[in-house]
């Protein structure tokens, strides 16, 4: 089965319809993350890596499986991304290797801009096009939504990040050219926050790792 925007944006409004309110829950975790990477009490990694976890987790499966089910046989591909990616951030965050501590400095200043359209870019951009509830991607439950949500916080961390947290997003980036082909515009944020994200993370580290401070 073909995928086309009018099929996915049905999907969309299934997966909405399923998890209401559940989307409202993971935006106010989503908005408290970025809160206790502000104020970095000794649980804010783990909370804040859980979080993301969870979402992927989620996502691939109440999302991408249905889909896939439904003969869109492409999502068991993207379904095994997000997975993978949930299973590689939970390595990450019991070998502690993510510590989120937000800092008034350029990246993690882009980082915040970054989380911000994913919880309210995507939404906004939807409502402008004129798409309403339950067809709108508004939560870090949406893929899109989810990537452009978590490349921000990685940028919101204050040590070098295991590099393969970052092959995913950047992946995602260049799958955000197809959403984008198929009518969903607002993915055009999402490819620019895939591609240049962990770009920016990975001179960020390097120069952290030589011993030189953003």
């Amino acid at each position: 089965m073909d995928l086309t925007f009018e099929l996915l944006l049905e999907s969309v409004r299934q997966y909405n319809q399923m998890l209401y309110p559940a989307q409202w829950v993971a935006i106010a975790i989503a908005l408290a993350c970025i809160v206790f990477a502000f104020i970095r009490k000794p649980y804010s990694n783990a909370l804040i890596a859980g979080s993301a976890v969870l979402f992927f987790l989620i996502i691939a499966l109440a999302f991408w499986l249905p889909l896939s089910l439904a003969g869109f046989d492409t999502g068991y591909i993207y379904m095994g991304i997000f997975l993978m990616q949930a299973g590689l951030l939970l390595s990450a965050a019991l070998e502690d290797e993510l510590h989120f501590h937000f800092e008034p400095k350029l990246v993690p200043i882009i980082g915040l801009l970054f989380a911000a359209y994913g919880l309210i870019g995507f939404p906004l951009v939807g409502l402008l096009l004129g798409r309403t509830y339950p067809g709108l991607f508004f939560s870090p439950l949406s893929p899109c939504s989810m990537i452009s949500w978590f490349v921000g916080m990685l940028m919101l961390t204050d040590r070098p990040v295991p590099r393969y947290t970052m092959i995913i997003p950047f992946t995602w980036g260049f799958i955000g050219i197809l959403w984008v082909s198929m009518g969903v515009t607002e993915s055009i944020g999402q490819i620019i926050i895939g591609l240049t994200g962990p770009a920016i993370l990975s001179i960020r580290d390097r120069e952290k790792r030589m011993g030189m401070h953003y």
